[in-house]
């Protein structure tokens, strides 16, 4: 009988161990919800050539990233956006209306916006800096005001 109840014991505590590690560490996580989008955001050019950016995976995982001309040369992974976020990110693109927009636009800095669905990548890019919201076009405008406001948050979280 002490047997069965330190077995018992021993078995709930290796339960207890292994649900605590698969938890993500206290990290926010999407759970189960998947976006069909990969979303990018970067700024860079002028006289260094610096780039700096973000990426929203489809699970919400945020990678920033920073090199010079868009090379991803220093990758540092952010965290990960909560389900409602990302929920709410994928409701925004949807709606954009932004899919048959072309706009390659580019200046001493540039603004590029990368969306990914599937095999199809979709690319915006404009004169100036993603955090002057003057220079944004006006149909990107609400996307990108969201991304930036949802990385800012999530960056002062982590």
């Amino acid at each position: 009988m002490p047997y069965r109840r330190f077995v018992l014991g021993i078995c709930t505590a290796a339960v207890a161990c292994v649900m605590a590690a698969c938890a993500c560490h206290g990290t926010r996580g999407a759970d189960d919800y998947a976006s069909p989008y990969v979303v990018g955001l970067s700024t860079g050019g002028g006289f260094s050539g610096m780039h700096t950016g973000a990426v929203i995976d489809a699970r919400g995982v945020v990678t920033r990233w920073e090199g010079l001309y868009g090379k991803k040369d220093a990758v540092r992974p952010a965290g990960r956006l909560h389900t409602d976020e990302l929920r709410a990110l994928t409701s925004l693109i949807d709606s954009a209306g932004i899919f048959d927009l072309r706009l390659a636009d580019t200046g001493n800095m540039t603004t590029t916006l990368t969306i990914e669905r599937g095999e199809r990548v979709y690319t915006w890019s404009w004169p100036g800096t993603e955090s002057d919201p003057d220079t944004v076009p006006a149909p990107l405008r609400p996307l990108v005001e969201r991304l930036r406001s949802t990385l800012a948050a999530h960056t002062q979280q982590n």
